[in-house]
């Protein structure tokens, strides 16, 4: 998921927050003592980014931790995800067994994959009340076997003093990297997935939406010959790509074309522009816009295992982190959209993400992208 410019909360803010917590304001004993009643210890597995990881140990947990002193919140993290399949062939033997995994809470990209797989406990209004708050759409992947908590989405950027008109469409991108050979580039599938998203809009421009649909949310490797006519138009584009075809190995090191101006124009994640605008990575003539049909995003998401002796307290964070002062802080922090719909935010917050729109394509499942990633290695460079 990686996902600017907000000013820190002041303190008593997060203290609205605690209050805030089982969905109201009131000091009320019977509050207090619902949260005074909560205690022990989640093992919160996460591999999300580093930024993320910071997210949660610098502010998410110890904000939860102030307003329920009884819970504590063990987080373990895998840089990369280099841990993910074994943690998820841990939720398996659990699932069989109905021993306990050692897990209460997930974070990054095994959550998805885990719902998939039954794995995870359903999410409801029950258990979490502030689920309500989140578009329904959200759930689409996961089936309400996983909470969206955070989303970006993949935009494209582009330097205003070069490319003078801002591209609305996957054509204006394609006869921008015609006309202007060398100024456009996107990483390798495998790096990361604003280069990723850029491929599959490419591919789905051949693709049935039915179809789209099916490879999004399953298998289905017998779709695949749908792609030949997108893979011929990305390697036709070679010559026109940066360096006659160099594709860097991550997103950063595109990101970081951009920046220095040897690209006019790139596909990024809307965090992560955000958050190369604000630090100065990206200069102030560098622009982000939204496609129609735009490229894919969506949320980030939270899973609680099926086996799990702490799912209460594990619901109890998950609603804590949809509360809208988290939530800000989550935009302030990471520059994540929000997981929550945006008219329970602050109009500011409204105000900063009302040019992104509020669809996004719904990209390839995690099998579909493996054979995506293999296929496109051998059909475009070169």
């Amino acid at each position: 998921m990686r996902t600017n410019g907000w000013r820190a909360l002041v303190p008593t803010l997060v203290a609205a927050v605690a209050l805030a917590a089982c969905g109201g304001t009131s000091t009320s004993t019977s509050t207090q003592t619902a949260k005074s009643s909560l205690s022990g210890t989640i093992t919160f597995y996460m591999s999300g980014d580093v930024n993320i990881q910071h997210l949660w140990l610098d502010t998410l947990i110890p904000d939860y931790e102030n307003a329920y002193p009884g819970v504590k919140v063990n987080l373990v993290y895998s840089a990369h995800g280099v841990e993910d399949a074994t943690t998820l062939a841990k939720l398996a033997q659990s699932q069989q067994s109905g021993q306990y995994s050692g897990f209460d809470m997930l974070e990054g990209g095994l959550v998805t994959e885990a719902a998939q797989s039954g794995l995870l406990t359903k999410i409801t209004t029950s258990e979490v009340p502030r689920s309500s708050e989140i578009d329904p759409s959200e759930f689409t992947a996961v089936q309400h076997d996983a909470m969206p908590y955070r989303g970006s989405k993949v935009l494209i950027a582009y330097n205003s003093d070069y490319a003078k008109k801002a591209p609305k469409t996957l054509s204006d991108v394609l006869n921008f990297i015609r006309s202007h050979p060398g100024k456009f580039d996107y990483n390798v599938p495998s790096g990361g997935g604003s280069g990723q998203a850029f491929i599959e809009a490419v591919l789905n421009q051949y693709v049935p939406k039915a179809d789209q649909q099916k490879m999004g949310l399953g298998y289905y490797p017998s779709l695949e010959n749908l792609w030949n006519q997108g893979f011929d138009q990305l390697h036709a584009l070679n010559s026109d790509i940066y360096q006659n075809g160099t594709y860097p190995a991550s997103q950063d090191q595109v990101y970081q074309l951009l920046g220095s101006g040897a690209i006019w124009m790139s596909p990024v994640w809307s965090d992560q522009g955000l958050s190369a605008l604000k630090t100065g990575e990206f200069p102030p003539s560098v622009r982000l816009t939204e496609l129609s049909p735009p490229l894919y995003g969506g949320p980030a998401y939270l899973g609680v295992p099926a086996i799990s002796p702490h799912k209460k307290l594990a619901f109890s964070l998950m609603n804590f982190v949809l509360g809208s002062a988290e939530q800000a802080k989550i935009v302030q922090q990471v520059q994540g959209l929000p997981g929550i719909r945006l008219s329970y935010m602050s109009t500011s917050i409204r105000k900063q993400f009302a040019s992104f729109g509020t669809n996004e394509s719904l990209p390839y499942s995690a099998k579909m992208a493996a054979d995506l990633n293999r296929l496109w290695q051998s059909k475009v460079p070169g």
